[in-house]
């Protein structure tokens, strides 16, 4: 359209009509005055917390000056200034140009596109479906940990479960117990809080405090079976009871438990081998249709949304998740942490993640691996955490500085930003992984060579991928699929 008036918030640029626009000069102008319509699309205001959020979803995590701010909105006035015949005014108080609130009116309606990362943003706020999200949420009909969405949350809850189980792992049941209090801080959905009470009790009837343990699960059977999505849960609540009758007194309670014991549902449907697999699949497709249709691929059913579809993936992982916390499954447990870093990495182009935050659930991954000795098999979570460092690095080194290791307790090999992290990547995928991982590994630490200007380290990687290539015909056609294609610099 001719008079669209685009914001490109990628390029921190403007066009308006058919001139050939021009780029702002402070930084994160583009996103203020995007911002800045879409809550005057809504009749509101822009606060200075709104900025702020919006700041850390790109990766900025520290705070704009009044200086940096005052000069934001002089650019932003002098870009409606120089747009003739936009339909833009500016508003704020007498003293509030540089603390907000600020406020944007429209003489007349006109078009605008905000574009991000060079395609059209359709992540709209006013469109994100905010009030839709809790209610496909009320709708799941899969238990879920926590009662509303929120990666942060999970995030906290899965690390205290961390810890706790990681003593319990080994052998250490009372500082288990000790460190258990900080999951129940959460706001836990029933199906959540009786699964993690009845972890709980196990460890008390472990060390022989039969009371605790029965204490804890008569809270749970106080809760309506109705009221929970995994019916399960009742029956193992039952027959628990019976289990720590008989730990306490064999002698006294066999002949009883013999003849009146708790009989469990026969359940001759889903189980918990099949189930969240079945999730973790589905987040995964779901994935891939939000991708297809953020590039217009025609493959999107009617009424499917990159805001529904994320949504949608969230769930299943969350539920997959809760499955595997369930059993103690830390090898799946693992497997779907990463893939919901992986997803919300995606999602960080539709501003639907931050990178901090897609960047502490990948250091979870590594963390399975050092406290409870899962995922050895593999190296996936290296390339997963390698490549999102590498694709983020100046973002991430803005947020954390040379401080990764202080941050997250991460030793040198577990640090993207350190040569031994790749090389334990490479030698683990050795003898466990197929000739793509192996390249993909190589790849990494090309990328990690170009940066650290490490010309032989450079040229070894090469050597390497291009033999993997020869190995097998396709692997250099499917690496270009995905993405790969510049770092394939050997003959074809």
């Amino acid at each position: 359209m001719e008079n669209t008036f685009i914001i490109d918030v990628q390029q921190n640029r403007y066009r308006f009509g058919d001139d050939g626009g021009a780029r702002f000069g402070p930084q994160w102008a583009a996103l203020f005055l995007a911002l800045l319509i879409k809550k005057a699309r809504s009749n509101q205001d822009l606060t200075l917390d709104n900025l702020t959020h919006a700041l850390q979803r790109h990766g900025y995590m520290g705070e704009l000056t009044r200086m940096q701010l005052g000069r934001i909105v002089a650019a932003i006035e002098k870009c409606i200034e120089n747009c003739t015949d936009l339909p833009i005014v500016v508003k704020y108080g007498s003293r509030n140009k540089t603390v907000g609130p600020w406020k944007c009116e429209f003489t007349h309606d006109f078009a605008y596109e905000i574009l991000s990362a060079g395609k059209e943003e359709v992540w709209h706020e006013e469109e994100s479906g905010i009030e839709d999200v809790q209610a496909m949420r009320d709708k799941w009909r899969w238990p879920l940990l926590l009662k509303n969405t929120d990666m942060m949350a999970l995030h906290e809850l899965l690390q205290h479960c961390l810890i706790s189980d990681a003593f319990a792992h080994h052998g250490n049941l009372a500082s288990a117990l000790d460190t258990l209090p900080p999951v129940y801080a959460h706001n836990l959905s029933k199906d959540g809080l009786v699964m993690l009470k009845l972890r709980e009790s196990l460890y008390w009837r472990r060390i022989g405090n039969y009371c605790e343990a029965r204490a804890l699960i008569k809270q749970v059977l106080e809760i309506e079976a109705s009221d929970l999505l995994d019916f399960c849960l009742q029956d193992q609540a039952k027959f628990l009871l019976d289990r720590i009758d008989y730990d306490e007194a064999p002698a006294l309670n066999h002949e009883k438990i013999w003849e009146m014991g708790y009989s469990p549902t026969q359940v001759l449907s889903g189980d918990t081998r099949t189930i969240p697999e079945w999730h973790n699949l589905r987040a995964l497709l779901a994935r891939r249709r939000l991708q297809a249709l953020a590039s217009a691929k025609p493959i999107a059913k009617a009424g499917e949304t990159i805001s529904g579809l994320h949504q949608h993936a969230l769930l299943h992982l969350e539920s997959a998740i809760y499955c595997a916390l369930c059993v103690k499954d830390w090898e799946r447990l693992q497997a779907y942490v990463a893939n919901l870093a992986f997803h919300l990495q995606s999602a960080i182009s539709y501003h639907a993640a931050d990178v901090a935050q897609v960047f502490s659930l990948y250091v979870l991954t590594m963390s399975y691996t050092a406290k409870l000795h899962v995922g050895e098999d593999t190296a996936w979570e290296y390339i997963f955490l390698g490549e999102f460092w590498l694709d983020y690095r100046e973002q991430l080194e803005n947020i954390y500085g040379n401080k990764l290791g202080d941050v997250f307790g991460l030793v040198h090999e577990q640090r993207p930003d350190h040569e031994d992290f790749y090389l334990v990547a490479i030698e683990r995928l050795r003898n466990c992984a197929d000739h793509r991982q192996q390249a993909i590994a190589w790849i990494n630490y090309y990328r990690f060579a170009c940066i650290r200007h490490l010309p032989a380290v450079k040229s070894q990687a090469q050597l390497q991928i291009a033999q993997l290539c020869r190995l097998e015909p396709e692997l250099r056609k499917n690496l270009e699929k995905e993405g790969y294609e510049a770092y394939l610099l050997f003959e074809a």
